[in-house]
């Protein structure tokens, strides 16, 4: 019960027709509003809000939780982001992204689809679009997650002869 990964809006066909020419096998989109590292499918038609795991749910699962138990508090899975998302909790810091928030046409949904390439989405924190003076802080958060992460290509997915 995914999305059909031909018909994503055509203001991404430049993005898209990259992806296919430029192929990866890992990859993590970085996003704010709120702590959680989240894997696909994003896309549920019916019912909403419900998991829509991957062939691949198994390694989806261990890069998100390999992100998440890295970083300082990801892994306690309560972001407490003010607002709506107050009560938002994530089991050990990660999600199924159409259980947590169904996303039609996600590239993430496209790059694991498509592209053949693991991405996972990286929720950094609460604000959505933070000041610059922030961005350190952000960093240094994240820092370690992020080249662990990056690390995962080599230890999993490139086979040497």
């Amino acid at each position: 019960d995914h999305r059909d990964l031909h018909s994503f809006p055509t203001r991404r066909s430049s993005d898209l027709k990259w992806i296919k020419s430029h192929p990866f096998v890992l990859s993590a989109s970085l996003h704010g509003g709120s702590l959680v590292a989240k894997y696909p499918y994003n896309y549920r038609a019916s019912p909403q809000h419900a998991p829509n795991l991957t062939p691949d749910n198994d390694v989806f699962q261990y890069l998100a939780s390999s992100y998440a138990n890295t970083h300082p508090t990801m892994h306690h899975g309560k972001p407490a982001c003010p607002g709506l998302s107050v009560l938002d909790e994530f089991p050990n810091g990660i999600t199924n992204g159409a259980q947590w928030m169904n996303t039609d046409g996600s590239m993430q949904d496209y790059n694991y689809g498509q592209g053949s390439c693991f991405e996972i989405a990286i929720e950094m924190g609460c604000c959505k679009y933070p000041y610059s003076e922030e961005l350190e802080h952000h960093w240094k958060e994240h820092k370690d997650a992020l080249l662990a992460f990056m690390f995962k290509v080599c230890k999993q997915f490139l086979r040497l002869n």
